[in-house]
């Protein structure tokens, strides 16, 4: 029996879980993603591209899903780092402008050699449409991933649509599971503030090094904070920053394929990941959906250990913040040899949840998540949940 799987993830702390999940032919996978980032390079095209949203992520859970045998190449030039020096830029950009079949020096000249056809021309078009875009302007090309030109191409291409763009680069590859922005293609900038009243004004600075005091909330914006917004707030108590941050929330709307995903699925799986930038911004534009899945099984896997945005807290902690944030959870998945400490995660259930423990990081990594543990305990919940049925 078909499951269809709807997973709320980040860029990289689902990535075992979604490995194990697209090996089962069983499974119909949704992958939930939201487009924050604004961190390194993806901050630099945020900036060079006023109103285009964060593409990293997006490219990231892509590389998971092209195969890894077939598509090789293509994962490698999504994710290939441009060193920035001019003659390499120049190359490229010659390769994106020509018809030809000149292609740009090694490793690229491979990689784009192994491409079909169709897909070589493809990755051309979008990229030329960026470089055409970029022509007589000054862009910081360096450690920028070559995935994210090729996404801001799209674009460009697709009338500033954000999530046309996601559609046109997942179009790239042939994955049976789907890549969906969990929110309609609206800029955001997301906003943390912390119980001490510290103002973290990006979500680069939200999963960067920070003090101890626990983010307590999140605001998305229409723009990002002026000079003379960050002085007007700097003078502010923690309350009047809350008042002043929350007249100016803008929760975007669920996007069309999200609700659609969200309301067919039979397991809702919240993923692993950097949990205020990645997973409960998602969990706010997800709210009344979620509100109303009927889905059995909606699964919360705990973190295995502390992370920037996370200090302090215990596993229980993560999971009132993820309820308080819109998740609707009927099991927690908590690692028994878990880093973070239980909290109230102490008995079977903890705030109607079934607490499920079991051995979930990978052998010799126990910083990675088992993913095929990870999928086995869920699938054995799901069919749990149709016998009781």
């Amino acid at each position: 029996m078909t499951s269809r799987i709807v997973l709320f993830c980040g860029g990289r702390g689902s990535a075992t879980i979604i490995r194990a999940l697209l090996r089962q032919s069983e499974i119909e996978l949704t992958l939930l993603v939201n487009a924050y980032d604004d961190g390194l390079s993806t901050g630099t095209l945020r900036n060079f591209i006023p109103g285009m949203l964060g593409p990293s992520d997006f490219r990231k859970n892509l590389s998971y899903l092209f195969d890894d045998y077939s598509q090789a190449a293509l994962k490698s030039l999504m994710e290939y780092r441009l060193s920035g020096a001019a003659a390499e830029i120049e190359q490229l950009a010659g390769f994106a402008a020509s018809a030809g079949s000149a292609l740009p020096d090694q490793p690229l000249k491979d990689w784009f050699a192994q491409l079909p056809h169709q897909t070589l021309n493809r990755m051309r078009e979008l990229l030329a449409r960026f470089f055409a875009h970029a022509a007589g302007a000054t862009f910081d090309y360096q450690d920028c991933a070559l995935g994210n030109l090729v996404f801001a191409g799209a674009y460009l291409e697709q009338g500033e649509d954000f999530n046309a763009a996601a559609a046109a680069v997942a179009a790239l590859g042939n994955s049976h599971a789907r890549l969906f922005n969990v929110s309609e293609p609206q800029n955001r900038v997301l906003i943390g503030l912390k119980q001490d009243g510290t103002l973290l004004a990006s979500e680069a600075a939200i999963v960067g090094p920070q003090s101890v005091s626990p983010i307590t909330d999140l605001y998305l914006l229409e723009q990002p904070l002026a000079a003379a917004a960050l002085e007007e707030l700097a003078v502010l108590d923690t309350l009047g920053k809350q008042a002043w941050l929350s007249a100016r929330d803008a929760v975007p709307k669920l996007s069309g394929a999200a609700a659609e995903a969200l309301a067919g699925a039979d397991i809702i799986l919240y993923g692993p990941g950097t949990q205020h930038s990645s997973l409960f911004p998602s969990y706010r534009i997800a709210r009344a959906a979620l509100e109303e899945s009927p889905a059995p099984v909606k699964a919360l896997v705990i973190n295995l250990e502390s992370d920037n945005d996370i200090q302090n807290l215990s596993a229980g902690d993560i999971v009132d913040r993820a309820l308080g944030y819109g998740a609707q959870v009927s099991h927690i998945l908590l690692d028994e040899a878990c880093l973070l400490p239980p909290g109230s995660l102490t008995g079977a259930s903890y705030r109607g949840a079934m607490v499920a423990r079991a051995p979930l990081s990978s052998a010799g990594h126990p910083r990675l998540h088992n993913g095929a543990a990870v999928s086995r305990l869920v699938m054995d919940l799901c069919e749990r949940s149709r016998l009781n049925s």
